[in-house]
């Protein structure tokens, strides 16, 4: 049997091209007669032996066709039902290298990590073909669960993962995170603004330099620029070089993602 739909671009390390399951290419078929609202109607059903269900490989396939018809209304739909997809495949405890239980702040690491490789992805799918979104059409929970198990152990070798983000006395965030933080901050926005916000924010982050890029992550992992109590991860530490350093690095890439979302430069002391 032919498909008539447009066949995926990547290829295998032993150059095969990735192929959709012939199940799923009869679902994105059959649901082409559908309108938007009826396939979302289908698309809340998470129960997978409910008979209209829908796999999430067809959600993915139906979110990269909005790019043709240039609709931010069902992009938004879409690309929340299947952000609820994705982190509802993340488990609900993480067991640690010490035999605990999680808590949950590193199960939000793992779900947050997840869901925002695939916002990644899709982002740019959206501007122009990804291919590394390929894996998520063909298979979806496989393609979920390689990044999970990346985020895990991205997790699990820090020396606390399970440290949660501490307050001083009044309340505020430590100044490094909260340095950092006030860039993502964006209050007067829609929930639809939100997400083409958080779009553009990790965007921007991406295209950071690399040594700028990586003192902007462990800041989102939370880790502290320095650290007085001995043997406990900073970000110092872990590159190598002093806080000073971090610090300027720190204040570039805010100042470049700020002006790559028109946001007015400030100083950070």
């Amino acid at each position: 049997m032919t498909s008539d739909l447009p066949p995926l671009r990547k290829r295998t390390k032993a150059g095969v091209l990735y192929n959709r399951p012939l199940e799923i290419e009869e679902v994105i078929l059959e649901t082409l007669a559908l309108s938007f609202e009826e396939f979302m109607e289908r698309a809340k059903h998470k129960n997978r032996q409910h008979p209209e269900y829908l796999p999430s490989e067809v959600l993915v396939h139906r979110i990269r066709a909005t790019r043709h018809n240039n609709s931010d209304g069902q992009f938004n739909a879409l690309y929340l039902e299947l952000l609820e997809r994705v982190r509802r495949s993340c488990p609900h405890e993480v067991i640690r290298a010490d035999g605990r239980t999680g808590e949950v702040g590193s199960l939000m690491d793992v779900r947050d990590y997840v869901a925002d490789r695939v916002t990644i992805l899709i982002v740019k799918d959206r501007d122009k073909y990804e291919e590394r979104l390929d894996i998520f059409e063909a298979r979806f929970d496989r393609a979920v669960r390689l990044l999970r198990t990346d985020a895990f152990r991205k997790v699990l070798r820090r020396e606390k993962p399970l440290t949660p983000l501490e307050y001083d006395e009044s309340g505020d965030l430590p100044d490094d995170v909260e340095e950092y933080s006030s860039v993502l901050d964006a209050p007067s926005l829609t929930p639809e603004e939100r997400i083409t916000y958080r779009f553009q924010v990790r965007e921007a982050i991406d295209s950071l330099p690399e040594a700028e890029r990586r003192v902007i992550e462990m800041l989102e992992a939370e880790l502290p620029i320095e650290s007085i109590i001995p043997g406990e991860p900073s970000i110092s530490g872990l590159l190598g070089c002093s806080p000073k350093t971090v610090r300027n690095r720190r204040n570039r890439a805010i100042q470049r993602i700020r002006e790559r979302l028109s946001v007015e430069a400030c100083d950070v002391d």
